[in-house]
């Protein structure tokens, strides 16, 4: 476990190999309405690695956050890495993700905006668990999987996807409005 600080947080990051590491949260916040911006690559003790996960439960319960942008290098979100971010409203999840992670994002109440990955291809389950807030997604042909209870409690969702896409038959199987 390495930590970097910048100028509103220390971030957390774990080496997964000699070029590639995980963020695993952060700490230290001075900024309670954070834009989280994760870096591409960091610099470590001389050494660069590119950020490719974010790690298994890593901003968990954080309040700080209110909105995350993902580097396009990053590939997965890892079970429970942004579970119950209760200010988190928007999150950009660029196109080099092709897995979300079982609860990635539950119980995070105000999260209205998400842009997910054209290349996804797994949402897992409870994923989106009770996010009120969210009223549209739109996902995208290339889904082959989203897990029970992805979207189970968001009330409002409309799930925006193409005719005959793995999406449209996961709404209609769990009757959310297509």
């Amino acid at each position: 476990t390495m930590y970097v600080s910048y100028p509103e947080y220390k971030m957390i990051y774990m080496l997964k190999s000699p070029k590639t590491c995980a963020v695993n949260g952060i700490e230290e916040v001075t900024n309670k309405n954070l834009h989280l911006d994760i870096p591409a690559s960091v610099e470590i003790e001389g050494n660069t690695y590119w950020v490719n996960e974010i790690f298994e439960e890593g901003f968990w319960d954080n309040s700080s956050i209110e909105t995350v942008t993902i580097p396009d290098t990053v590939t997965r979100i890892d079970r429970g890495a942004f579970q119950g971010c209760h200010n988190l409203k928007s999150v950009y999840i660029p196109d080099s993700v092709i897995s979300i992670g079982d609860e990635a994002f539950k119980f995070s109440y105000k999260l209205n905006t998400v842009k997910l990955s054209n290349n996804l291809i797994e949402i897992g389950n409870n994923a989106f668990l009770n996010c009120v807030s969210l009223c549209e997604i739109h996902i995208p042909n290339s889904v082959q999987k989203i897990g029970t209870n992805a979207f189970a409690l968001c009330y409002n969702l409309t799930i925006h996807a193409p005719a005959g896409s793995y999406a449209e038959q996961y709404a209609k199987a769990n009757n959310i409005p297509f």
